[in-house]
């Protein structure tokens, strides 16, 4: 993801932050309020010099309801602000991983719970805090989030993906149930945590939270994508609705499970999540961005708005889903979610981003 996406890609808030319903939403919609640059029209890295205001590659956004908590890659930093947005370029109130705002430098200090190395994604319940410390080949949990700024640099409770704070090997002792290799995405439901495992092409699930870090390893329950935990072949098996290439983002309702296959150009819909590791490989029940679940290709039949083309996140506010389309630089907004696979692909009823859904220009116009 490049920088000049980042008005597209923060204009995800005004959804992530207000309930469902608040928002009517229209082709093309402008973005109210811009973090991380003084105008709508800069895009500057650290714009002016790296501050509590600036940004430089962010790579996902979330809201707990009320705070913005923002994934800043290239900075290793993740800020918190504590409310959302009501003018330009506001200032964040909390880092991680970082000891203050003006610094930038990956695993500062060295390897240890309160570093990071290009933070790719992060995820609040209202209460911990989850981030994917992508170079790290670790996530971290973070059992609360302060108010305000603390004296030493925040530390994470536990770690998942190493034996320890200090380790970041990819998987560290053999691919497993309790490694990681380069992770992209987290998603938690309050019972159980998500992860998308990028270069192992699978999603791992684990069905508790632990809140203190364990004597051994915490090892995943159930994988999707692959046939077992020690396998991590793209599309293993052959393309199909077992099989993933490098998924990105992942977000269940507590019911479903919903993946964005990245370099599948698709997004997958599983309408329940067992509980425990079955005998066959688990196979999603909808796809979207291709006509059927054998098929990959980028804007499949051509951009429309029933493809997709490297899909980066996915979210959902129960009635609604959105996808963000990274190379096609837009964000889809499906109206309703299917339960079933309909005889034609499905197409979206808005989009974000671009003026129709045949276009796909970066920062168009």
């Amino acid at each position: 993801m490049r920088i000049k996406k980042l008005p597209a890609l923060l204009s995800l808030i005004c959804w992530l932050t207000y309930p469902a319903g608040l928002w009517a939403y229209e082709n093309h919609q402008a973005a109210d309020v811009v973090m991380g640059q003084p105008w709508m029209f800069s895009n500057g890295a650290n714009y002016g010099g790296i501050g509590a205001d600036t940004l430089y590659t962010p790579y996902a956004v979330c809201s707990d309801g009320t705070k913005i908590i923002i994934s800043d890659f290239t900075n290793h930093r993740v800020l918190v602000f504590n409310q959302a947005p009501v003018s330009n370029r506001i200032p964040a109130d909390i880092v991680i991983g970082q000891p203050n705002m003006q610094s930038y430098t990956a695993n500062n200090g060295g390897r240890d719970a309160d570093t990071l190395y290009h933070p790719m994604d992060s995820y609040s319940d209202g209460t911990r805090l989850y981030i994917v410390d992508y170079h790290n080949h670790r996530v971290l949990i973070y059992n609360r989030i302060p108010d305000q700024m603390p004296v030493d640099p925040i530390r994470a409770d536990v770690v998942i993906g190493q034996p320890n704070m200090q380790s970041g090997v990819a998987n560290n002792g053999g691919r497993d149930a309790d490694t990681l290799y380069y992770p992209c995405g987290v998603y938690s439901d309050g019972t159980r945590l998500y992860i998308a495992d990028f270069h192992n092409h699978r999603v791992l699930i684990y069905n508790q939270i632990p809140d203190q870090m364990p004597q051994e390893p915490i090892r995943a329950d159930i994988v999707i994508g692959q046939p077992d935990m020690t396998s991590g072949a793209a599309n293993n098996g052959g393309l199909d609705a077992d099989t993933l290439y490098h998924p990105w983002g992942v977000y269940s309702d507590g019911t479903r499970l919903y993946i964005a296959d990245r370099h599948n150009h698709r997004v997958l819909i599983y309408n329940q999540i067992p509980d425990q590791m079955p005998q066959e490989p688990i196979r999603a029940d909808i796809v979207i961005g291709q006509p059927d679940m054998t098929s990959g290709a980028a804007n499949n039949g051509g951009r429309d708005a029933d493809t997709l083309y490297y899909p980066a996140r996915v979210n959902s506010d129960g009635i609604r889903l959105f996808i963000a389309d990274d190379y096609n630089h837009r964000v889809l907004i499906y109206n309703q979610i299917p339960d079933q696979m309909p005889e034609e692909p499905i197409p979206a009823d808005v989009v974000l981003g671009q003026p129709d859904m045949i276009s796909g220009a970066s920062n168009n116009g």
